[in-house]
């Protein structure tokens, strides 16, 4: 019997090919092994990707944070800038009217007496027709003259206020032998104006000391509670000068 009848019998393309079973083994474990390192390194790609982009999305999120932070405070500081100047533009226009007070009120009380004494003298003249239209003219002067004194009573009294009221240590800028501003509301403008100096001199450092906090809590504590507050790792700044003016 010859032996090439117990050999199987492969096609090929170059025609008819014969091998025997230990040719063929381990054929399908290396085939194997080629899949499973193509898988594992699938895997391992896929992963690093994935590790990539939250990394990459981590940082644009403390970039966002900080740009934001730094943006958010250095907007707050300049309101409070903007209502500084608010304040003062309205402490200086009451300036303006308390000093011009005293005397409007002394005009002011000067025609009501005039206006009052006049239409009294007019009632006792007893010069209008005792008819229907002098009786309605005759009341209308005595309302007006009683509106009068209402007013003289009321800007007497406000006279009065006034003219105790020391309106020189408000409303005055400079006085003979005093340090200037020497009123009040003077003072307060001035307060006020060192207030936004140190608002101005401040913006920058806490502005970048709020954007370091909240960029470190968004790149290194992304997910802890406690970075929903101001993080408390941020570098600490330099302290500001309270020197005012030149």
């Amino acid at each position: 019997m010859s032996t090439t009848q117990h050999m199987p019998r492969m096609i090929s393309c170059n025609g008819p090919v014969y091998c025997s079973r230990y040719h063929r083994r381990g054929a399908i474990m290396v085939c194997t092994l080629l899949a499973l390192t193509l898988l594992v390194g699938l895997i391992f790609y896929v992963y690093n990707t994935g590790s990539v982009m939250n990394r990459r999305l981590d940082l644009q999120n403390a970039a966002d944070a900080t740009a934001i932070s730094g943006a958010n405070w250095m907007a707050r500081s300049m309101n409070v800038v903007a209502m500084d100047n608010v304040a003062t533009s309205r402490l200086m226009a009451a300036v303006v009217v308390l000093d011009s007070l005293p005397l409007s009120v002394e005009m002011a009380l000067t025609e009501a007496t005039s206006w009052q004494q006049g239409l009294s003298d007019q009632l006792l003249l007893r010069s209008i027709p005792q008819t229907k239209d002098g009786k309605l003219v005759n009341d209308g002067l005595k309302a007006l003259v009683e509106r009068m004194a209402a007013q003289v009573d009321l800007l007497t009294s406000v006279d009065m206020v006034l003219k105790t009221f020391p309106m020189e240590s408000a409303t005055t800028w400079q006085v003979a032998g005093e340090v200037s501003p020497y009123g009040t509301l003077w003072q307060a403008c001035i307060s006020l104006d060192e207030l936004s100096q140190m608002t101005v001199q401040s913006a920058g450092p806490l502005a970048q000391q709020s954007a370091v906090g909240w960029g470190d809590c968004a790149t290194l504590r992304p997910r802890r509670r406690s970075c929903r507050r101001f993080c408390p790792r941020s570098p600490p700044i330099a302290p500001l000068s309270t020197t005012i003016g030149p």
